[in-house]
């Protein structure tokens, strides 16, 4: 899925910068989301960035099926973990070439102008005022991005200034009956799935790309490719 967010703070050089945004894979679900990502080409793009629960359960972990989805790209590749993930999965991740971004944030630079991409870790698994106070970033007045596993936090994004929020976790809702969404895993039902907005925040929640527990969904799996747009 392709969408496209307009920042009145984006520099000149960001304008047409492309995010693909892979999230849920669940990788140790077979069949797993590499035999699809694998088959297709994937969309031109400047970073990619994961967003969370890379394996179903922390035993089956794999550093082979973390660089399979490095290989996938030769742009950097940032990450944050998912309420699957525990921080023992960091050296692998680090080890296949990824930047874990902990409750932190690193700056993209390009042609001398800056974005801020910071990354939390989920909020139904870890101590969500640390969360806040790491996201407080309000020396960086330029676009400001966040990568949260669960659009839970979009409300304490907005209020510290973000532009946009990335998430997954949802799964869409991960199945539907008579056209009911069965499993919400938002407190938010504007941010199930798709884009969103939220005061001046904006943001998107993709269903992801793989199915957790069993492979059986009934909500569209995706890649997304965020474009960002200079207003």
């Amino acid at each position: 899925n392709e969408v496209t967010f307009t920042l009145p703070h984006l520099p000149g050089s960001f304008d047409n910068h492309r995010i693909l945004f892979l999230t849920d894979l669940h990788l140790d679900i077979k069949p797993n989301a590499l035999v699809r990502l694998k088959q297709d080409k994937l969309p031109e793009h400047d970073i990619m960035v994961l967003g969370g629960d890379f394996f179903d359960y922390s035993e089956n972990q794999s550093l082979q099926l973390l660089k399979e989805i490095t290989e996938l790209t030769c742009k950097p590749t940032y990450a944050v973990l998912g309420n699957h993930d525990s921080v023992e999965i960091m050296p692998l991740l680090e080890e296949a070439g990824v930047r874990v971004l902990l409750n932190e944030h690193c700056l993209i630079e390009r042609d001398n102008e800056h974005i801020l991409l910071m990354g939390i870790d989920d909020v139904s698994t870890f101590n969500s005022t640390l969360q806040r106070e790491s996201a407080s970033t309000h020396d960086f007045h330029g676009c400001k991005i966040l990568v949260s596993h669960s659009p839970d936090f979009l409300p304490h994004a907005a209020a510290l200034g973000y532009d946009i929020q990335l998430s997954g976790h949802t799964h869409g809702g991960q199945f539907k009956m008579f056209n009911q969404v069965i499993f919400k895993q938002t407190k938010y039902d504007f941010a199930i799935s798709g884009k969103w907005k939220h005061g001046e925040l904006q943001g998107y929640t993709s269903s992801g790309f793989g199915s957790s527990r069993h492979p059986i969904r009934n909500i569209i799996p995706e890649a997304a490719l965020v474009t960002l747009k200079r207003k």
